[in-house]
């Protein structure tokens, strides 16, 4: 990767998957290869400024959204097996931070709740660009996926478990279609409302663990934005 960074002028490097896939929490932990990911990449950025910008999500929203999105590209696990794997987050959010300044000694780390982007969107794109906010053209976007309904999610869980990892693909394709996304209950969640409320605890509590970090700066949206899975 080294040659793709011998220019003199800021990189972006943006790829969602940096740290892990969804199907990565079928281990019983969230993002176990960040670290040896992150080791192969540093190398290629010695010498240079690194900043690092890092969205973070209320865990009963963000592990119900890797459930989801690891069903989606064919694979299978039911329901109440993830969760048994999953009723603690563990120190999520922290122990991310920790791995990125392991990775990126020295480095600027910008973190963000998720719920917050729609209030600091055109602060995060204009550090991201380097552009003054008012140059920021947004495009129209009319081609993204929405993820998948609740009914879809949890048909699926049902009825997948036989099928070839293709044929899967092809099934949650039809179940999405069979129950469209609409409306403010079609989110999936895995937990109850006293689940949902333990995992939210845990959040807060990382989150004040995260802020007095030196290399972090936290980008406060004043969110009021409730739980919702993608």
């Amino acid at each position: 990767l080294r040659g793709f960074f011998e220019v003199d002028r800021d990189v972006a490097i943006s790829e969602e998957n940096l740290l892990g896939y969804p199907k990565d929490s079928w281990s019983g932990t969230i993002y176990p290869g960040a670290s040896e990911t992150l080791d192969l990449l540093s190398p290629a950025l010695e010498g240079r400024r690194v900043e690092i910008y890092l969205a973070v999500r209320s865990y009963p929203a963000f592990i119900s959204s890797l459930y989801g999105e690891a069903l989606q590209q064919g694979n299978h696990r039911p329901i109440e097996g993830y969760k048994s794997l999953h009723r603690s987050a563990d120190g999520l959010w922290p122990r991310v931070v920790e791995t990125l300044q392991g990775a990126f000694p020295g480095s600027c780390i910008t973190v963000w709740q998720y719920e917050d982007f729609a209030q600091l969107e055109s602060e995060i794109l204009g550090r991201l660009s380097g552009l003054a906010k008012d140059a920021i053209i947004k495009p129209a976007q009319t081609d993204i996926l929405p993820s998948a309904r609740a009914q879809a999610i949890e048909e699926y869980a049902q009825t997948a478990a036989d099928m070839p990892r293709s044929q899967r693909q092809f099934h949650m394709l039809a179940l999405r279609h069979k129950h469209p996304k609409s409306g403010p209950n079609a989110a999936f969640s895995l937990w109850n409302d006293a689940e949902a409320a333990a995992l939210r605890d845990e959040y807060e509590t990382d989150l004040a663990r995260i802020k007095p970090v030196d290399a972090v700066e936290f980008l406060d949206g004043n969110s009021t934005a409730l739980d919702s899975a993608r």
